[in-house]
């Protein structure tokens, strides 16, 4: 590969690793906000189940109850501890460079993997780990916003047939 094309590479995939350890931290926030409004519509719901409602409120409100028990579980496995993988400390690339060196002395026949080329391969791999998280995290995130989005529309409903 010309020399330009693996900068361009290697710069490439040190940002993408670096955005993939972020978007975690992005989903956890995301996950804190549905967490406020689930508690606000709960909070709702638990009003409006005190007032003498018809029938048809009733099943929107059970809808609304219903739709938040499983918006929190999917928050709380959106917000579930992770392991993330992130590139290591300066310490230890030292460590590993004295390491290669004394090898690379005692066996000069071998060709040993540079620096460059070593954080290159973890950051792949950093990536796919990353990657593969978030995306478990998304799918989480996109079914507990759906719940949101329900049990807003069941009250919603229920407000305005009590508004008629």
């Amino acid at each position: 590969m010309h020399p330009f094309f693996a900068r361009e590479l290697s710069q490439y995939t040190f940002e993408r690793d670096q955005q993939e350890f972020n978007f975690g931290d992005i989903l956890d926030v995301k996950a804190g906000l549905l967490w406020a409004i689930l508690a606000f519509l709960a909070t709702q719901s638990g009003e409006l189940i005190k007032l003498k409602l018809s029938l048809f409120q009733v099943i929107a409100q059970t809808v609304s109850m219903i739709a938040l028990a499983f918006g929190g579980v999917f928050s709380v496995i959106v917000l579930w501890p992770r392991g993330y993988k992130k590139d290591a400390k300066p310490a230890e690339y030292e460590e590993w460079i004295v390491k290669t060196d004394e090898f690379q002395r005692a066996h000069p026949a071998v060709p040993v993997q540079t620096l460059s080329a070593a954080r290159l391969a973890a950051a792949k791999q950093r990536i796919e780990h990353n990657s593969n998280i978030n995306k478990t995290k998304s799918k989480w995130m996109f079914r507990a916003f759906f719940c949101v989005v329900l049990a807003f529309a069941s009250n919603l409903v229920t407000l305005l047939m009590r508004l008629s």
